[in-house]
C-alpha cells in the first residue's frame, strides 16, 4: 500500500466527535435530548467515527499477517457494511419520528446523503469486482473523506442551527 498514512482520519474523526460533544454538553440545557436533537447528534458522531476507525484498520490488519491486496478487499467490504448500516440507522430512526419532527429535517441535507452513500456502496462494489482497473485504495478513501465532509456539514449545522430551538434542517 505504499506506506500509505491514514491516521489523519483518525484525527480528523475524533477531533469532530469530540468538538460535538462539547456543543452538544454546552448547548442541552436539560441534559437530555429530544428525539430530533438525537438524530442529528448520532448521525454526525456515526459520520464522524465510522474513517477515524477505518483509518486504523491497515495497522489492525497488517497484524495479521494480511497483503496489501488482502487489507485493500477487507477494507472495501467493512466500508460497504458501514455505508449500509448507517444508511439503515438513518432511515430507520426518520422513519420513527414523528412527523412533526421529521418535517425539521433539511430535504437537501436528507437527499445529499442518502444519494451519496447509495453511490459510494455501488462504487466500493464495482472496486470490489475489480471494475474497471482491478481493486484500489482510492474508492476507499474518498468514501471515508465523504464520511469526514458529512460529518463536517452536520458540525456546522449543529453549531450554526442550535438544538432544540424550533429550526427547520438537519
Amino acid at each position: 500500500m505504499n506506506e500509505l498514512d491514514l491516521s489523519i482520519f483518525v484525527e480528523f474523526g475524533v477531533g469532530l466527535a469530540g468538538f460535538s460533544g462539547v456543543v452538544v454538553a454546552f448547548s442541552s440545557r436539560s441534559g437530555e435530548l429530544d428525539e430530533y436533537d438525537r438524530f442529528r447528534v448520532v448521525q454526525l458522531l456515526l459520520s464522524a467515527l465510522i474513517p477515524a476507525f477505518f483509518g486504523l484498520a491497515p495497522v489492525i490488519l497488517a497484524g495479521f499477517d494480511l497483503g496489501a491486496d488482502s487489507v485493500v478487499r477487507t477494507m472495501g467490504a467493512a466500508l460497504m457494511v458501514a455505508l449500509a448500516a448507517n444508511f439503515t440507522v438513518a432511515v430507520a430512526t426518520a422513519r420513527g419520528m414523528s412527523p412533526s419532527v421529521r418535517a425539521k429535517l433539511s430535504p437537501g441535507v436528507w437527499r445529499l446523503a442518502i444519494s451519496s452513500s447509495v453511490l459510494f456502496f455501488v462504487w466500493n462494489g464495482l472496486n470490489l469486482a475489480g471494475w474497471p482497473r482491478g481493486v484500489r485504495l482510492g474508492p476507499i478513501v474518498a468514501g471515508m473523506a465523504w464520511f469526514l465532509f458529512m460529518a463536517s456539514v452536520m458540525f456546522f449545522r449543529l453549531l450554526l442551527v442550535r438544538l432544540g430551538e424550533g429550526d427547520d434542517g438537519a
